[in-house]
């Protein structure tokens, strides 16, 4: 067809997939999270009704009830039987008139799941009401004793954790009515790995302990959740990636910093270039590849007098920091940054199978060391690396090995560059990805993201860096 344009957007293509998937794929429904504190009172909830409180729902865990507890997601939603009592034989979530319970069968396991908010909170406690409902118990073809236990997970994927609280049924049978058996309160704490998050769940369910023939069924009568306030806490986020670099565009994408609802990206164009390097090492004194260490003799080989460092070696026109059993880190004179300035190295790991591969690039300023950024460097080859910083005081640059031992990596061609950049594109994305689009071909472009909830923010994330392609016209006939 001639003289047509077609425009596939890289996010409509996901979201078809994505459609796809889903409309193939069975699925179980996550409990809307409620903020917090939240009082779930089954007594004031309609015995006949089949839908369940906000917040609430039920789920099928597994194809049959079993001996363990079961941790692993959902199978698929449970449907609430209502109205029902302790002669409904049936597996799933009950509705047992004020009370909401859970029936394992040999054909389903079951569970009763809810969802809160703990953003801004910390010190979170469940206190929760539980009984037995149906008992079958008769102390010859029905004996069975089982378990119902609470467990919870952070987000909505993932295993779940158990609590470590449990209730068992008794020897006291019950095969009619909805009369609580056996009833109690019980308490837990949440760890503290749960406070401030977007999303928290929880579930109550069932394992055989015991015990042969019917199952009994158990129930809750009130679910309270409670929290004291605590510091809200947004961290930036992290592993930023650019992909899918255009003349005009790139894509971005990082990991979700929760429990952040949208993040904020500022892209900045860069008009800096190599040849404005304010200072520059390329390393090209240390030649050779001698296995001693020149950390007391730097100067010597350095273009600029001041360096400092430990486990130094030459390699070739770079160097080599660290050995197996000494951390390596190399730094600058004392220098007078503009306000803005870029930071350009190459870098590699040392191509060993016991080395971990994470480095520091730091400042030292007015007596305080500051992380620019952790960069986890490649064994394959030497890469580029550019990090944006500001300064408003003298400083020192540095480089060193994360961890003390087995962290060798080789650093060569290092400079700091003025920059003089504008902010060109500002945004606000409800996800962690974003398509940058209408830029400027060939050029650099530099920026950072903000996790964001509410009116709060975190701080700026490590910048990122991309150079648009440069423009090429393509002809068709």
């Amino acid at each position: 067809v001639e003289n047509m344009k077609v425009v596939l957007h890289l996010r409509t293509l996901c979201v078809l997939a994505g459609a796809a998937w889903l409309g193939s794929a069975a699925h179980a429904t996550e409990p809307v999270a409620q903020a917090i504190p939240y009082l779930w009172d089954f007594s004031t909830w309609e015995a006949s009704s089949t839908n369940y409180p906000p917040g609430l729902t039920g789920w099928k865990i597994g194809v049959d009830a079993s001996t363990q507890y079961i941790f692993t997601p959902a199978v698929s939603d449970a449907l609430l039987i209502a109205p029902s009592s302790a002669s409904a034989t049936s597996g799933g979530v009950h509705n047992y008139a004020g009370k909401l319970g859970i029936l394992d069968t040999g054909s389903g396991a079951y569970a009763l799941a809810c969802a809160f908010s703990t953003y801004g909170k910390k010190n979170i406690v469940i206190t929760y009401d539980i009984m037995t409902i149906r008992n079958p118990f008769d102390g010859l073809s029905n004996t069975r004793t089982n378990a119902c236990g609470l467990q919870y997970r952070i987000g909505t994927s993932g295993n779940f954790l158990l609590a470590g609280v449990s209730y068992t049924n008794d020897a006291t049978q019950q095969k009619t009515g909805t009369a609580p058996l056996n009833p109690c309160t019980q308490t837990f704490v949440l760890p503290a790995s749960c406070d401030n998050q977007q999303s928290v769940q929880l579930r109550w369910a069932v394992r055989d302990l015991s015990g042969k023939g019917l199952r009994p069924s158990f129930a809750m009568g009130r679910i309270h959740i409670t929290a004291e306030e605590g510091p809200i806490s947004l961290l930036p986020p992290q592993n930023i990636r650019v992909t899918s670099i255009t003349a005009t565009s790139f894509c971005l994408t990082w990991d979700a910093a929760s429990p952040a609802t949208e993040y904020a990206i500022d892209v900045y164009a860069s008009l800096d270039t190599r040849g404005d390097a304010f200072f520059s090492e390329s390393f090209s004194g240390f030649a050779g590849s001698s296995n001693i260490s020149r950390e007391n003799t730097l100067d010597s080989y350095t273009e600029t007098n001041g360096w400092s460092g430990a486990a130094v070696y030459e390699s070739l026109g770079s160097i080599r920091l660290g050995n197996s059993s000494t951390r390596g880190w190399i730094q600058t004179p004392l220098l007078s940054p503009p306000e803005t300035c870029s930071i350009r190295f190459d870098a590699r790991a040392w191509p060993g199978t016991s080395e971990a591969t994470t480095i520091d690039v730091y400042a030292i300023q007015g007596g305080a060391t500051n992380i620019l950024e952790s960069i986890n460097l490649s064994t394959n080859a030497m890469q580029s690396y550019v990090i944006p910083t500001e300064s408003a005081q003298e400083a020192i640059f540095g480089f060193t090995a994360k961890r003390s031992t087995n962290n060798r990596f080789y650093l060569d061609n290092l400079s700091l560059t003025a920059v003089n950049s504008s902010v060109t594109n500002s945004m606000r994305v409800p996800c962690n990805s974003a398509i940058i689009q209408g830029l400027t071909p060939g050029v650099r472009y530099q920026g950072v993201i903000r996790s964001m909830h509410g009116a709060d923010q975190s701080a700026n994330s490590s910048a990122f860096t991309a150079k648009t392609f440069n423009a090429t016209l393509l002809m068709f006939n």
